[in-house]
């Protein structure tokens, strides 16, 4: 793994362990002492943004999408690179467009200077990271498709 990649897989370990904490603090303090933390909701929504955007380029650079292999049984080998490709442009697609969009509302909030309701937290820039983090997916998702080489093929003349 990549330098990149192994900063990230910490900032999502860092904050999926922050929301662990986040977690076992607001319940002890609900349930023992009556208090439980102020704006724990926010936080654990931003948390989760965080987490699952930060780990989407490492499941596109690994290739670890979830895959239900269907056509596998009668399609064989013959045209595992064309389903590959067909999977890569769509996952590719589906990344840039989420990501398009998501940087359309980023603009959004920061024209209204929206913000989260309780702790006030401004949401434009959770929406600027969720989309870079979509970009850099597709272009992970490409390098990893031109990266391995299907089951079965040749392998390289040295």
């Amino acid at each position: 793994m990549r330098l990149s990649g192994r900063v990230l897989s910490v900032f999502v370990a860092v904050v999926l362990f922050g929301l662990m904490l986040l977690t076992c603090v607001d319940v002890i303090g609900r349930y023992l002492f009556n208090a439980p933390v102020q704006g724990a909701s926010e936080l654990t929504q931003f948390g989760m943004g965080l987490v699952v955007f930060g780990a989407l380029p490492l499941v596109s650079a690994s290739g670890s999408h979830i895959v239900v292999g269907l056509l596998d049984l009668v399609a064989g080998r013959a045209i595992e690179l064309l389903q590959r490709l067909v999977m890569t442009v769509t996952s590719v697609v589906a990344l840039a467009v989420m990501g398009w969009r998501l940087y359309l509302t980023g603009v959004d909030l920061v024209s209204y200077g929206d913000s989260s309701s309780f702790l006030r937290i401004p949401l434009a820039p959770m929406a600027f990271f969720m989309a870079a983090m979509a970009f850099v997916a597709a272009l992970a998702a490409i390098a990893h498709f031109f990266a391995t080489r299907p089951r079965g093929g040749a392998e390289p003349a040295e």
